[in-house]
This record gives C-alpha cells, structure tokens and sequence, in this order.
C-alpha cells in the first residue's frame, strides 16, 4: 500500500504538467493516465461512480479556479489561462492496493490573495495531521483544521465534502469531515478512534467567500456558490503505532507554482 500512495503522489504533479496558458484541459487525463501506466499503476477515475447520474468521465479530476472538485476535461472548457489555479486529483491502483492524492496549482507567479489560499490549503493539512494521535478521535483531525482555516484565516472549509478510509476500494469508511459537526447525528462517525493499521485519504477543500457548492442536476462537477477562488490538496497517511506517515508527502517538495 505505501507503494501505491506514494504512487499516487508522484502522479498528481506529473498530471498537471500540460498545465500551461493556452494549452487545453483535456489532454492532462491522458498524460496522468501514461505517468501511471509508466510505473505500473492503473488509473482509476474512468467510469467511478459518485452523487451525479453517469460515471466521471475523465482520466482525473482537473478543476480551476470556483471549481473545487471533480471538475474533468471537456472540449466545452476554455483553455488554460495564466493566473488560474488548478486542482490536480488522482487515484492509483497497484497489487490490489488503492492511493488517492490532490494538489493545486497556480499558473504564473499568484497574486498575495492565491498564494494565502494555497499556504492555508496546505497548513491545514499540516495541522491536521499533527493532531492525529492513536486512540484520538477522527473529531480531532477536524478540529485542528476548522480552527487553523476558519479561526485564524478567516477562509471557509467546503461543506459537505472530506476525507474517507482507502485501501481496496477508493472510498472507504470512515467518512472524515474538515469541520465540527454543527448538529446532532450530523457526522456520526466524529467518535470513531484512529487506531494503529488505519489508512485515510485527508482532504481539506477551502475558499475565499464561501464553504457552500453548487452542483447543476447532480452532475459533475462542484462549484463554490459564490465564485471564489478554491484550493484541494490531498494526502494518503497511514496511522502506525508512533502516530502518522504521510505516504504521499512528495507532493510537499514540488513546485506548486508552474511557470509561464
């Protein structure tokens, strides 16, 4: 299994390398699909079923800019343009084992207000992560995060949406939200405890104006409601006895801004 999320990590940039103004969304699905064939891991996204009436129909998740998640290739979207900032998801299948693993982008240098959103998507992560402890509960990892975006950014965390188990299949229990639940019977699973052998994908999604989406008739993709600018960054981490390894911490040592 590490070796499948530290493929997945490894995909996620390699993904967004067509990433460029004036280039066009679509052909990225078929390059992360060769980066994987190249190192014998088979996309997954293809015909995934989810909350929207067919199967995704991309080889990953490519969404810019409002576009928070599950955004795909199309020959209706408009070509990449500098200052966009682009969301790079993926999943990897290898000896029967699962990785999935999120990273955003900025096309060109970004301005102050994108680089604070990019620095927070990734601090969120960071905090989280440091707050898992064996024998805590999965209301820890969301209340590190909540405060750190909400508390002291002032930025919103995406409703509705966040981290699950992985392993054999791509989505697993426990469902891990980003936020205290605001009510009772919300995330029934908050009380579950992290315990040794766990393997999680951890997912903060964040905007500017607001943490509410749109989805037109169920389809893909997710938009943020107001139009804000969104960041995705996802990590594969395995709980272990000492506390967490972080199996697709290469995406931290990669540039997220891509030139121009």
């Amino acid at each position: 299994m590490p070796s499948c999320g530290r493929g997945g990590g490894q995909s996620a940039p390699n993904g967004g390398g067509p990433a460029s103004p004036g280039s066009h969304p679509h052909p990225t699905g078929p390059v992360g699909r060769r980066n994987l064939v190249g190192t014998q891991r088979q996309k997954l996204l293809p015909g995934l079923p989810g909350a929207a009436p067919s199967p995704f129909p991309g080889q990953a998740c490519i969404s810019r800019n409002e576009c928070v998640v599950h955004g795909h290739p199309s020959n209706d979207e408009l070509p990449f343009a500098q200052g966009d900032l682009v969301k790079v998801d993926v999943g990897a299948l290898k000896n029967g084992f699962i990785g999935d693993a999120a990273w955003t982008y900025h096309l060109g240098p970004p301005n102050p207000s994108d680089r604070a959103l990019m620095d927070a998507g990734i601090a969120s992560l960071r905090a989280g992560i440091a707050a898992i402890k064996p024998g805590g509960e999965l209301l820890d990892w969301a209340v590190a995060v909540q405060d750190l975006v909400e508390g002291q950014l002032g930025l919103h965390l995406v409703r509705g949406f966040g981290g699950h188990g992985v392993g054999r299949q791509l989505h697993e229990a426990p469902f891990i939200a980003n936020v205290r639940p605001s009510y009772p019977g919300e995330w029934t699973e908050c009380r579950v405890r992290w315990k040794p052998g766990m393997l999680v994908a951890l997912e903060p999604m964040i905007a500017i104006g607001t943490g509410e989406t749109t989805q037109e008739h169920r389809a893909w993709p997710i938009n943020i409601a107001d139009g804000s600018r969104s960041v995705h960054h996802e990590h594969d981490v395995l709980i272990t006895e000492s506390g967490t390894e972080i199996l697709t911490e290469a995406l931290e040592s990669l540039p997220d801004e891509l030139p121009v």
